[in-house]
């Protein structure tokens, strides 16, 4: 008997449907897992959290759950000094992904699960997009928002977060407990809380959802309470127990002028939303908030608000950033919204099945015709936010990293570390070799232990002490960074210090140098004992001429620097520790420099404010400017000059050279939250910072 036209027609369309769902979810998890793996060739993850990640899994594979020792350091951010991941969050799922993880003990393992994890999530999407919609092109469009929603695009990309697996089980959750199955409700809510400790809120606000929607009131009672009861003991008791730390993220809470300097606790907080009500309420509304709110709704066109029950699950999340001071959060560039994607795929879905029946029935249109034309308005709504927003070569700023050659020399370096060795790596090498029971954050290292240092100058190494004292405490030089900061010391002092240097100590020999990397392994008898640093080590501050830009000089300091030549790059990426503006100059040296005088780079808006003031580079503290050559060119980049702003337009990138001390506390922070800064009046020429003064200033404009 022959089938009917329609019929045959129906399945080929089903047919087609699957073919092109399973095919982008495919092309995402692969794509994701391309860039993820590419951003950790070319050396973009840290310490925290890849490389503290890496290490909790491999000591949980061998016997030691949660452990880690790279944060033992105090490097100036949040709950260091710490050996636990219980002491940052509770991860209970950790131990479950660390199955995966035994087959094969590398990063890479961790990278690619979360994107296929992720990728996932297409699956109960299509599914409840089915259920509600009944339109074939609901069942791509729904999941293509989410696949294409740049916040969950930049949590795959943000390291390794267990968080992220929230998104595709929180979408299974209410996939199962919208068609009353609650037993599998339940254990992917479960797994979805063992990601992280918050995640109790969000469930217990889909009891709510279950109870009203479906009539289940004893049984969202339940799931509200044990919610609820999760968060609860995760946050006062667990994290508590573990964080032995002189940090916590109560900091991120308070407004950044509000008791400066010390460490916040919950009931500063708490004392600082009581007493300053305005500053709380201009912090959640401002314009950054706002425009967090639109990158978040704006994927799948605000249609998540025509369905408010569900959208409460998201209010804790919520919550949490928009009352944050901290960019990470708000950006929208990190891994804080990926609990709430699921939540605003869910009600727009339920959205538009809502205001589908609603234009159905008063426009008197097939209800297939008001679908189409909503899921084709949902399509452009996602594809125009991922060409402004998102993370794929759709985005209008898409770039694939390249592979450099000081990469290269990098991997070099790495594999001279036999496995397995104990090592203090600095930030961005860090998790290039967390897979061992001993790795340590530069300047973290335990002289009783440690058999390799290993240091990209060409990169920052965030502590709490003045930048320029990482390099003496590798080749001296203490008194040039104390003149500097106008903080000179005696002779004696001098001495102790330099001779505790690790080419000095006689502790260490040279094992790699070259472009600004430096391995260092543990000395012992029977071999050649190398601490001077080679020709090839400079490279990275002292190009060949064919990297040094062709023609006249571009501004002359005094009789003593020529700037010939500078670069401006800007982009935004899912790690927020990379530059928003990476500046680079060239400069030729006339004559020697008199001291304390240092380089400056500093950033003012549309209107003139400066925003973000820095006067410590990489290349300044290796070799000071009173130390560079005349008849030289060095290259210097600025990788400090992070804009945190959603707005746009343009910005100025300013440098100079200054004189007299600054004060460290001032010289990388925010200068509209520290000390006051003045322009002066005239043609823009000097500035006053502190009590140091800008000799000349030359001005640079930059897309922001």
């Amino acid at each position: 008997m022959a089938v009917p036209v329609p019929r045959l027609t129906q399945r080929l369309l089903s047919l087609l449907v699957s073919l092109l769902f399973w095919a982008m979810t495919a092309a995402y998890a692969v794509g994701f897992s391309l860039i993820a793996l590419r951003q950790y060739d070319t050396f973009v993850p840290h310490a925290l959290d890849l490389g503290n990640m890496t290490q909790a899994f491999w000591n949980t594979v061998h016997g030691h759950p949660f452990k880690f020792q790279n944060m033992r350091a105090h490097v100036g951010i949040e709950a260091f000094g710490t050996d636990t991941r219980l002491s940052f969050h509770v991860e209970p799922l950790i131990p479950f992904l660390s199955i995966v993880y035994f087959f094969y003990q590398h990063v890479q393992t961790l990278l690619v699960m979360q994107t296929v994890a992720i990728a996932t999530g297409a699956i109960p999407a299509r599914l409840l997009a089915r259920r509600h919609l009944a339109n074939p092109l609901a069942e791509l469009v729904f999941p293509l928002a989410y696949l294409l929603f740049p916040a969950l695009e930049a949590a795959n990309l943000y390291e390794f977060h267990p968080v992220a697996f929230a998104a595709p089980l929180l979408l299974w959750a209410f996939y199962f407990a919208d068609g009353r199955r609650f037993t599998l409700f339940a254990i992917c809510a479960i797994a979805a809380m063992g990601t992280k400790e918050e995640i109790g809120l969000l469930v217990a606000l889909t009891g709510v959802w279950i109870a009203v929607r479906h009539g289940e009131r004893q049984l969202g009672a339940i799931i509200g309470v044990l919610g609820v009861a999760w968060t609860f003991i995760a946050l006062k008791q667990v994290v508590p127990h573990f964080n032995l730390g002189d940090s916590s993220y109560w900091g991120r809470y308070i407004d950044p002028s509000y008791l400066k300097g010390q460490v916040i606790t919950q009931n500063d907080v708490i004392h600082f939303w009581l007493h300053q009500p305005k500053m709380v309420f201009d912090n959640v509304t401002d314009e950054a908030k706002r425009s967090y709110l639109h990158r978040l709704f704006y994927p799948a066109g605000y249609l998540a608000l025509l369905s408010p029950l569900t959208l409460l699950a998201a209010v804790p999340g919520l919550a949490l950033i928009l009352l944050s001071y901290e960019p990470h959060m708000y950006g929208g560039l990190a891994h804080y919204s990926a609990e709430l994607v699921p939540v605003v795929i869910v009600s727009s879905i339920l959205g538009a099945e809502w205001v589908g029946a609603v234009v159905a029935r008063y426009a008197r249109l097939p209800i297939v015709w008001v679908t189409t034309a909503i899921c084709l308005y949902v399509l452009v709504a996602s594809v125009a936010n991922q060409r402004v927003n998102g993370f794929t070569p759709m985005a209008q700023d898409y770039s694939f990293p390249p592979i450099t050659a000081h990469d290269r020399l990098l991997d070099t370096a790495l594999a001279m570390i036999p496995p397995g060795a104990s090592v203090s790596a600095q930030d961005n090498l860090n998790a290039h070799l967390s897979d061992r029971e001993q790795i340590y954050l530069y300047p973290d290292r335990d002289f009783d232990r440690v058999q390799y240092v290993i240091i990209d100058a060409t990169e920052p190494v965030g502590s709490v002490l003045r930048p320029c004292d990482l390099t003496v405490q590798i080749q001296g030089n203490a008194e040039a960074c104390d003149i500097a900061y106008g903080a000179a010391k005696t002779p004696a002092h001098y001495s102790v210090t330099n001779h505790n240097a690790l080419l000095l100590n006689g502790k260490y020999t040279i094992k790699f140098a070259q472009d600004g990397i430096l391995l260092l392994q543990r000395y012992h008898k029977g071999m050649q004992l190398n601490t001077t640093l080679p020709p090839a080590f400079w490279t990275f501050m002292e190009p060949p001429a064919s990297d040094v830009p062709s023609g006249g000089p571009i501004a002359r300091f005094g009789n003593y620097l020529e700037l010939v030549g500078y670069k401006v790059d800007r982009a935004e990426r899912s790690n927020l520790r990379n530059p928003d503006v990476l500046l680079t100059t060239w400069w030729r040296v006339l004559k020697p420099m008199p001291l304390p005088t240092r380089l400056v780079h500093y950033l003012t808006d549309s209107t003139g404010a400066l925003r973000v003031f820095w006067d410590d580079e990489q290349a300044t503290d290796w070799r000071t400017l009173d130390q560079w050559v005349p008849g030289k060119t060095y290259k210097v980049q600025s990788f400090q000059l992070t804009v945190t702003t959603n707005t746009s337009g343009k910005i100025g990138v300013d440098l100079g050279l200054t004189t007299g001390n600054q004060g460290y506390d001032s010289h990388h922070t925010d200068v509209s939250q520290d000390q006051p800064v003045t322009l002066l009046p005239g043609h823009g020429d000097s500035l006053v910072v502190g009590n140091g003064k800008i000799l000349q200033v030359v001005g640079i404009q930059a897309r922001l």
